[in-house]
């Protein structure tokens, strides 16, 4: 059996010999080297943690089973300042393109820098605005050299590889253990492609990172749901009927981050639980999604977009796995987060419909299952739960229990219509506006589709924007949703 060190080696070398900018693919490394992939993966992990090779970026499913890797810049500058010729650049052309770029940037920033006072000052500043790791407050004392060393290594990690860490650690389960219990580390069970791994919990991470959402890498996060910054979501002014606007403007209120901080402070000193999990429901298009929207946008809070159709997957322990990494990724947004995000689940009743009592089915034990982890996740989040559905009535009464809020979204009435055709609609007559409304039962959804489909026409057919257009498209609509909601495909045998 090889050892771990003549392994390094051999990766080395296949490097050295390799002539392409997108790196070596972990199969061919099998090959060259004559190692399993476990023993393989190791020595990679140890690599790259060493910054000595580099895991080149995805670039499609291919990739995601046989990765590629590449030497590092900084690999390559130490063969570049040792001046070894007969070295790893001399005998590859893109590396020798890389070392030369690297030789470029140290001659400009050499005259760029020739005040060494001005060039001292700077590096004062980088260090004062580095991170600090305070790990004495951290463990509440002072950490032997062990914990200092894997804490500073797992701090790396975190900061280079967020939550899905490329490699394991060579640390002694005396060092790791105790960090382990009491919650400061996370252990990542082996999977395919890696065996045992850690990393920083979120609770450590909110205690050594606070407001870093620069750390947040968004593309790991994706797999579950779609997250989107706040600052990307385009304003808009939303109408309700009265019955319901009192119930939306409370749930607007405690989003506010003063109130929400001091109901969760109320909250917890009398050790009740901070989770706030709020269920909206209506017919489609009422606004029930776009409001979650509105509230991340005014709040500046990062919101999950996420379902049960995203989630559930086709291979045995897939779904389960999808829905702990969302939550494990909330929890470590909500860290390094200025302020806590918000959760939208859409399609709510696509898994918090009700149990069955004796399921017999594996799809039914599943489901089952997906629930109890649902249940205690919802208690447990640390930020703003937002639940939407059109089947209010299928919702297990376990769930209605953990909502604080029920807020119904009814379709709108004459005059909220007329208020949403006015604000998509500007340059439409108010009569034509308020002759529509009066005629046609739309949604906010089908009034905005209205005013798309006004554009298409005004400006590919050049129709003047008049009753006549206005009100055809209109009827339009209202025919295409009523044909949606009645002729849906029976489910069975007999037709």
């Amino acid at each position: 059996m090889k050892t771990n060190e003549s392994i390094r080696e051999q990766v080395l070398a296949a490097i050295k010999k390799s002539n392409s900018a997108k790196g070596i693919p972990f199969s061919t490394l099998m090959s060259v080297t004559g190692t399993s992939g476990r023993e393989l993966r190791r020595a990679l992990s140890d690599l790259v943690r060493e910054g000595f090779v580099e895991k080149m970026d995805l670039e499609g499913v291919k990739d995601l089973f046989n990765p590629r890797y590449i030497a590092s810049e900084a690999l390559v500058q130490i063969y570049v300042l040792e001046g070894r010729s007969n070295s790893l650049v001399s005998e590859n052309d893109y590396l020798k393109r890389k070392a030369q770029h690297i030789l470029e940037n140290i001659k400009k920033r050499v005259e760029d820098d020739e005040d060494g006072e001005e060039n001292e000052e700077s590096m004062s500043d980088c260090k004062e605005n580095a991170p600090k790791r305070n790990f004495e407050a951290l463990l509440g004392r002072v950490p032997n050299q062990g914990e200092e060393k894997a804490l500073n290594e797992l701090c790396d990690t975190f900061e280079k590889d967020f939550i899905e860490p490329t490699g394991g650690y060579n640390f002694t389960k005396d060092v790791l253990g105790p960090l382990v219990e009491v919650g400061l580390v996370d252990v990542i069970p082996p999977d395919d492609n890696y065996d045992v791994r850690y990393r920083l919990s979120p609770m450590a991470v909110g205690k050594l990172y606070a407001g870093r959402e620069d750390l947040i890498k968004y593309d790991q996060l994706a797999y579950q749901a779609d997250i989107i910054p706040y600052e990307t979501i385009a304003e808009k002014e939303l109408f309700y009927n009265p019955e319901d606007a009192e119930q939306v403007n409370l749930v607007c209120k405690l989003a506010e981050p003063e109130k929400m901080e001091e109901v969760r402070r109320r909250l917890e000193t009398k050790g009740q639980r901070r989770s706030m999990a709020i269920l909206c429901y209506g017919g489609p298009g009422t606004g029930k999604t776009e409001l979650a929207k509105q509230i991340a946008r005014r709040t500046k809070r990062i919101l999950f977009i996420a379902s049960a159709s995203k989630l559930n997957g086709s291979r045995n322990g897939e779904s389960e796995k999808n829905y702990d990494n969302l939550f494990t990724g909330f929890d470590y947004v909500a860290k390094l987060a200025k302020r806590s995000p918000i959760m939208l689940f859409n399609e709510a009743d696509g898994l918090m419909s009700k149990r069955l009592s004796a399921p017999d089915q594996a799809c039914e034990l599943l489901h089952n299952t997906l629930q109890s982890m649902m249940l205690q996740r919802i208690e447990t989040l640390d930020g703003l739960f937002i639940a939407t559905t059109n089947l209010e009535d299928s919702i297990d009464p376990a769930f209605n229990s953990r909502f604080i809020m029920s807020v119904m979204f009814h379709n709108p009435n004459r005059d909220t219509r007329f208020q949403i055709l006015k604000a998509h609609l500007p340059e439409v007559a108010p009569e034509i506006l308020w002759e529509i409304a009066t005629r046609y039962p739309l949604t906010g959804r089908l009034i905005e589709n209205l005013s798309i489909r006004c554009i298409y026409s005004n400006v590919l057919e050049e129709k003047p924007l008049d009753m006549e257009v206005v009100d055809s498209i209109a009827k339009s609509l209202c025919s295409e949703e009523k044909k949606v909601n009645t002729q849906r495909p029976k489910v069975g045998f007999i037709q």
